[in-house]
């Protein structure tokens, strides 16, 4: 996680994914309402018909002035549109979190997961995995 000390110099950083491809450049950041850590950077991407997409700072690293996150290049494309200049809503988030939790396999209704880890681990194959703040409550996101 990126501290909240340095939210401005992040603005403006390249963001890079592994084996340094660059992914683009950090246009703003999203922060955590109740601590104010940096949570999302929204982050033009393409060189002539560029597009603006939201990438998680939870694992980022800072380093030389840039920001490094595990996600490669396609990954990071493709992530589902959301205007989020004020924030993010939680359906938004969701579908965020749920692009960058990479792909699955097709699950049919009420089919087991043989490896299901993590908080979901009891939950059926169809739930979805619901993002809360050590509250339980859906943590809101404040842009800067």
């Amino acid at each position: 996680m990126l501290p909240s000390t340095n939210i401005q110099s992040i603005v403006g950083a390249t963001l890079y994914g592994p084996g340094e491809v660059k992914l683009g450049k950090i246009t703003g950041v999203l922060v955590d309402a109740v601590d104010g850590h940096p949570t999302w950077a929204r982050t033009h991407v393409g060189t002539l018909v560029g597009h603006t997409v939201h990438v998680p700072l939870e694992d980022a690293a800072w380093e030389h002035d840039d920001v490094y996150v595990p996600f490669d290049k396609d990954l990071v494309r493709s992530a589902p549109k959301v205007d989020g200049d004020e924030g993010l809503t939680p359906e938004e988030e969701q579908r965020l979190r749920l692009h960058y939790a990479g792909p699955t396999e097709p699950v049919e209704p009420g089919t087991p997961r043989a490896e299901r880890v993590g908080e979901d681990a009891g939950a059926p194959a169809t739930a979805v995995p619901r993002v809360t703040d050590d509250d339980g409550h859906a943590p809101r996101h404040a842009a800067r």
